[in-house]
């Protein structure tokens, strides 16, 4: 029925998943969350379709990527103090950490201190400190979100 390996009903173009879809045991493909048929999420959902659940998580973390922008010290302050920050790293004269609470997926919003100005962020919590860095000095222009 379905020629996706983990089908999920989703909107293109939108950040998300509507509903993961398992096949029942009458081979139709039903949502998870209340057994609903794909017809019946899509007349509740226009415009969804079905998609492969990693490939619509990775687009819905690029969607939620944003470049390095500016901000107040105390900005940067209220977050390092909000949660325990992690992969928190000071060295060269440049101070980076992460929220430990996620965006979406593995998204997540990263601060960065660089003598006197302040940088925040949404990317990959798997960024290094130099890559931060290194985002910071050259920010993307193809953001999605700008």
């Amino acid at each position: 029925m379905s020629e996706f390996k983990e089908p999920v009903l989703y909107i293109p173009g939108q950040p998300g998943i509507i509903d993961i879809m398992k096949k029942s045991k009458d081979g139709t493909l039903r949502s998870w969350v209340n057994g609903h048929t794909v017809e019946q999420v899509q007349a509740r959902y226009p415009g969804c379709v079905l998609g492969e659940l990693m490939t619509v998580v990775a687009d819905t973390e690029e969607m939620n990527r944003t470049p390095p922008f500016p901000i107040t010290e105390e900005d940067f302050i209220k977050a390092l103090e909000c949660l325990p920050p992690e992969g928190w790293t000071n060295k060269g004269g440049c101070e980076t950490f992460k929220m430990c609470e996620y965006f979406s997926g593995n998204i997540t919003a990263i601060y960065a201190r660089c003598g006197t100005k302040y940088y925040m962020m949404r990317d990959h919590a798997t960024m290094t400190h130099d890559q931060i860095l290194a985002a910071i000095l050259n920010p993307r222009e193809d953001s999605n979100n700008g």
